[in-house]
């Protein structure tokens, strides 16, 4: 199986967002925008993986394989990385399959949901690779709730979390006026909670459980004991 790793390349530094091929905007830190909608300021945030820059783009079709690793990795651990974001412990099988990926993308409609990627510009003008994702979607009640956060294990503690998850918010307040953004974290992840809490996000005391129609889905996961989701918002 075709495996996509970001290797070290020089230093670079831009502060601006920018059009790239396609008139789809790029930044090298946490200002996005659709296809063809530029960011009306400048970012003040760079951000770098090791010596490489990252930039926060709204995904394709085509990073389907990329992003369906990234999220695997993340969620359920990469061979010989130590990750403090796996479940693997509470779930069986992978968190999302190829095929549920590039329908997600496929699907997307920037006007009600959006998956954003974060790339590892690489040595010698080679093809970005995948670090990282994040999904934003429209709520009824005209929230945000953002999921399928991920960082690959080898990138994290670098503060791509952190750029994806503003991305996410500036879009969501930027182009749906969305007042709140609202996140649910599986209850037993107790190492987490501190980390959003620094993000803003703050419990509701509402629990959510596992959806029961779900479990077996290849696409999410056997639950390995009962879980609950914890709601956590934060103000926009």
């Amino acid at each position: 199986k075709k495996t996509f790793e970001c290797v070290q390349g020089p230093r670079t530094r831009s502060h601006l967002c920018r059009l790239g091929k396609g008139s789809a905007l790029v930044c090298f830190a946490s200002s996005v925008a659709p296809e063809g909608v530029a960011s009306s300021r400048p970012t003040d945030r760079s951000q770098r993986s090791g010596s490489d820059p990252i930039r926060i783009v709204a995904a394709d079709r085509g990073m389907a394989a990329e992003l369906t690793q990234v999220v695997n990795w993340a969620y359920r651990g990469k061979e010989g990385v130590e990750t403090w974001t796996g479940e693997k412990h509470l779930l069986s099988g992978v968190r999302i399959t190829e095929k549920a990926m590039t329908s997600l993308l496929e699907d997307q409609d920037p006007a009600h949901r959006i998956v954003f990627a974060a790339l590892c510009e690489q040595a010698n003008d080679a093809k970005p690779c995948v670090v990282g994702s994040i999904q934003a979607e429209l709520m009824d009640d005209g929230s945000a709730e953002f999921g399928l956060f991920s960082v690959d294990p080898n990138h994290q503690s670098q503060g791509i979390g952190r750029n994806l998850i503003t991305s996410a918010e500036d879009y969501a307040r930027d182009h749906w006026k969305s007042k709140e953004g609202v996140m649910y974290l599986l209850e037993m992840r107790t190492k987490l909670y501190g980390w959003y809490e620094r993000m803003g996000y703050r419990k509701t005391g509402k629990k959510v459980p596992f959806p029961q129609g779900l479990e077996g889905d290849e696409s999410v996961g056997t639950p390995l004991v009962p879980l609950m989701f914890d709601e956590l918002r934060k103000k926009l």
